[in-house]
């Protein structure tokens, strides 16, 4: 479920390959001195600047794989995040941990699209926050125009879906 040639490594290990803490390289990282891409409220390092800033930093055969979030994944899938951890964790989505989050080779997800025993579906549903950046609304008001009845929306969990041919 790894890939051998990642593009970025986890502050946890920067830390153990420069002997100090990752509470120190985390440091370095919002002071500027560490260059790093914030996922989620992690940080991962980009092996490119590894390689340039410490070159005694281990070296691995580069790789084309590009890799992505399970935010952006999930864009490209159409399908919900929870969907791509579910396929992540049922292992039919091939996915490297970096700190506390995912990122998954493009590649992988071409062949999810691909795979007719797992079709992707066009989603028919948008959520407050969709409708919200669409219209232009307030949540508040969404939610209040919900409640009065003049948006027809559907309760799932704790949440509201509205069709997309209602809006």
């Amino acid at each position: 479920m790894t890939f051998e040639h990642p593009q970025y490594i986890s502050t946890a290990d920067l830390a153990r390959f420069l002997g100090i803490t990752v509470a120190a390289v985390n440091k370095r990282i919002q002071s500027g001195r560490i260059q790093a891409k914030k996922i989620g409220r992690s940080y991962a390092i980009s092996r490119t600047y590894i390689e340039e800033a410490f070159p005694d930093y281990p070296r691995l055969e580069r790789s084309a794989v590009e890799y992505v979030s399970v935010m952006e994944a999930a864009r490209l899938l159409n399908v919900t995040r929870m969907t791509v951890f579910n396929r992540i964790k049922r292992g039919e989505l091939p996915a490297k941990r970096v700190g506390r989050h995912y990122v998954i080779a493009k590649h992988a997800l071409s062949a999810v699209g691909q795979d007719k025993s797992q079709p992707v579906v066009t989603r028919d549903y948008v959520s407050i926050m969709e409708l919200e950046s669409l219209t232009g609304r307030s949540r508040q008001t969404i939610l209040r125009y919900i409640h009065q009845g003049k948006i027809q929306a559907r309760r799932v969990g704790r949440h509201y879906v509205i069709a997309r041919e209602d809006i």
